[in-house]
């Protein structure tokens, strides 16, 4: 099983704390999903969390709308 992944959030604050989403897919059942992880200010491990990619767009923020604005960059209007 591969899973491929992109990134299309990441968000630094000034305590060290990161957050990043990717857009992934897994290559055997073709699903369609967000893993967005964390990593806390104290350096400790982080986490990463898979979303169905539905439940990902019904939230509201930022990373929602950098993924809306990469799913715009696939529709060519000529």
């Amino acid at each position: 099983m591969a899973i491929l992944r992109r990134q299309f959030y990441r968000h630094e604050k000034g305590n060290r704390e990161e957050r990043f989403c990717y857009l992934a897919t897994n290559t055997e059942t073709n699903e369609v999903y967000v893993i967005e992880g964390y990593f806390p200010p104290s350096g400790g491990g982080g986490h990463e969390i898979d979303i169905p990619l539905v439940e990902f767009l019904g939230e509201g923020g930022s990373a929602q709308s950098e993924l809306k604005k990469l799913i715009a960059t696939l529709i060519v209007t000529k």
